[in-house]
């Protein structure tokens, strides 16, 4: 989990998290990004990860009303969407890659979904919604990520983190004008006059 408190011009602070995907396949001690934690958030059930993501933003000193951006990658995805639901932090945005689950957030969140239509665990989430949710200028951006296909298929490739980056820096170079809302988030924590950041681990402990 990594944690970006933005120092703004004339006071106050923003914060950006990131969450990272599943760590582990186990289910007991160790890295609660694990499997247990993916069948507990898909169930809408609270899991470790969840825990330790909450810590992790009341350690860097993230307060409720602070505005907070949200970014995660497959269980990482999970986890933003249930911070953006809970309604304990001001989440005004929401990013997700990979996402198993399409979460209906609120009109005060910006929500931006990026997924690989030849993602397997993109595609537990159904389809999404039969209408927009979010904020103005929430959008859902896909494309195949891995046109040839091919035995290789078998190891999620289209699911990997690589292939998702590389799609975020299409959304970024693009002239799409849904993509503006977003551009405007980088203009303004661009502006900020210091950038704290800060980055944990987390282990589920005994069990």
């Amino acid at each position: 989990v990594r944690v970006e408190r933005y120092v703004m011009p004339g006071g106050g602070s923003q914060a950006a998290v990131y969450v990272a995907g599943t760590q582990a396949v186990s289910g007991g001690a160790g890295d609660p990004f694990d499997m247990r934690s993916n069948l507990e958030l898909y169930t809408g059930d609270r899991s470790a990860s969840l825990a330790a993501v909450e810590l992790a933003l009341r350690e860097a000193g993230v307060g409720p009303g602070e505005p907070v951006h949200v970014f995660g990658h497959s269980q990482g995805a999970m986890l933003a969407s249930a911070l953006a639901l809970e309604g304990t932090y001001d989440v005004q945005t929401l990013v997700t890659y990979g996402s198993p689950v399409e979460a209906a957030v609120p009109e005060s969140v910006l929500s931006v979904g990026i997924r690989h239509v030849d993602d397997p665990v993109a595609g537990l989430a159904g389809g999404g919604h039969a209408e927009t949710v979010g904020a103005p200028g929430s959008f859902i951006a896909e494309r195949v990520a891995d046109p040839a296909g091919g035995v290789h298929d078998l190891t999620l490739a289209a699911h990997g983190i690589e292939r998702y980056a590389e799609t975020a820096a299409m959304v970024d170079a693009s002239h799409d004008p849904r993509a503006a809302a977003l551009r405007e988030l980088w203009t303004t924590l661009g502006a900020a006059e210091r950038v704290e950041v800060t980055e944990y681990a987390a282990d589920r402990g005994g069990g």
